[in-house]
């Protein structure tokens, strides 16, 4: 019983470190993660119940029948890991084996210190076998430990999944230490290893693992805050501009009314000489007037205000109208993040209805329509546009048409990101219209 369950329990630990490790440290959403965790450690017991039936007499060698259960189990896990990734089918088979290796390879890493150990033991039998489980155990606790470390450093410095490249570097690295760990066969004599020599051979190579995800968390904290202060300077070159056309228009107010005494003399002078053509004429001017002096866009949110102030400015003078409708309510976005949602979702928009390739399009279809729409679970946020070709993905992302895609197409996904600290969810849609194509984005957001 007791070798059965020194057997068993290093399987039941290892199977959902591989699911620790594709979710907190590659930071790769799975479906059901909780049912993810009790199915690995299911297929942990099952294998581990398989090894230890061959196990249970150290000099009966392995069975093809074990050997093919294990193997069975090992990819069926595989398999269902895979399947509960929110990722593209190729993308789900490359990340979970690429780990699976990852994690053998450190666990081989870790099992060269257990190999030393187990060979300089000159018992037998049960208790080899008991010692060896045991430093299993304290090597799979040990991964856990360095995970976990690495894991709280990526989700307070990095919380994006980790790049393929990245997954794939570090997959030939560790193979090439991998390759050095010693073997020990004690029906040979052991051969003598340098343990402090071997200790910094291991010690080196976890440090190599926890300096890539260090270097990749700065790396990505270091351009949030490039990001953040680009948002920054962009808010408040906005909200300058934003008061200055306020002030321009309190100044055009100030004059209508002062002059509004005279305008009301000529329309009454119109109106008793019948000259209704006139003075249909004279109210649009006035209107117009009136019209231009107001710059708010009546939100609700003095930021996103001055955010869609801005925009309307610039949408103007590319020749597109943008149409705001409905107030911000129920969702308090930080200036930052108000910022990032709106400012990246119109210039994009403005972008794409700007289009060269729109110049001679109907001035009635150069129009963006945004609006914020609130039901009773939901707070949303939608915008229209025009747009002459159909988005590219790459996974959920759309990737730049631009030439230069290395400092492009970053603008909805940094809407997306800011969304999601709110709890919220942005969709986009694209369907074929006769002048090209229409844009949708949307973001909902939980009351």
């Amino acid at each position: 019983m007791k070798q059965l369950i020194f057997t068993v329990l290093p399987a039941i630990l290892y199977a959902p470190l591989n699911v620790y490790f594709i979710a907190e440290v590659l930071r790769y959403k799975l479906k059901n993660p909780r049912r993810t965790y009790i199915v690995a450690i299911i297929f942990g017991l099952i294998y581990g119940i398989g090894f230890s039936l061959v196990e249970l007499d150290l000099n009966t060698s392995v069975s093809v029948a074990t050997d093919i259960v294990l193997a069975v189990t090992s990819i069926t896990l595989m398999i269902y890991i895979g399947m509960h990734l929110i990722e593209k089918r190729w993308k789900r088979i490359f990340i979970v084996f690429m780990s699976m290796d990852i994690l053998t390879d450190i666990n081989s890493l870790l099992s060269g210190l257990r190999e030393i150990m187990y060979s300089s033991d000159d018992q037998v039998g049960l208790y080899i076998s008991f010692r060896y489980a045991r430093y299993n155990i304290i090597a799979i606790l040990f991964e856990y430990g360095l995970f976990y470390l690495i894991a709280r450093m990526r989700k307070k410095k990095d919380d994006s999944p980790l790049p393929l490249s990245l997954i794939l570097g570090l997959f030939l690295v560790l193979n090439i230490f991998a390759a050095f760990v010693p073997i020990v066969d004690l029906e040979r004599e052991p051969y003598i290893l340098d343990k402090p020599l071997y200790m910094v051979f291991m010690l080196s190579a976890l440090a190599f693992v926890t300096m890539i995800f260090y270097i990749r968390a700065t790396r990505k904290e270091r351009q949030d805050l490039l990001e953040i202060n680009r948002v920054n300077q962009e808010l408040v070159e906005s909200e300058a501009r934003y008061f200055e056309a306020s002030a321009e228009a309190n100044k055009q107010i100030r004059a209508m009314k002062h002059d509004m005494k005279n305008n009301m003399q000529v329309l009454q002078m119109l109106l008793e000489k019948g000259d209704y053509d006139r003075m249909k004429e004279y109210i649009g001017e006035m209107s117009q007037n009136i019209e231009s002096a107001d710059v708010s866009a009546h939100t609700g949110d003095t930021i996103a205000d001055a955010i869609i102030s801005d925009k309307k400015n610039k949408a103007e003078k590319a020749g597109v109208t943008l149409n705001v409708s409905g107030v911000i309510t129920d969702v308090n976005f930080s200036p930052v993040d108000t910022c990032k949602i709106l400012g990246n979702i119109l210039d994009n928009a403005i972008e794409a209805v700007s289009d060269e390739r729109f110049v001679d399009l109907d001035p009635s279809y150069k129009v963006i329509d945004l609006t914020f729409k609130k039901t009773e679970k939901f707070f949303m946020i939608s915008m229209v546009n025009p747009c002459n070709d159909a988005p590219v993905y790459v996974g959920d992302r759309i990737i730049s048409s631009k030439a230069n895609k290395s400092e492009h197409g970053f603008g909805l996904q940094n809407a997306k990101e800011a969304a999601e600290k709110y709890g919220g969810d942005m969709s986009v849609e694209c369907t074929s219209k006769p002048y090209g194509h229409e844009f949708v984005t949307e973001f909902v957001f939980p009351i």
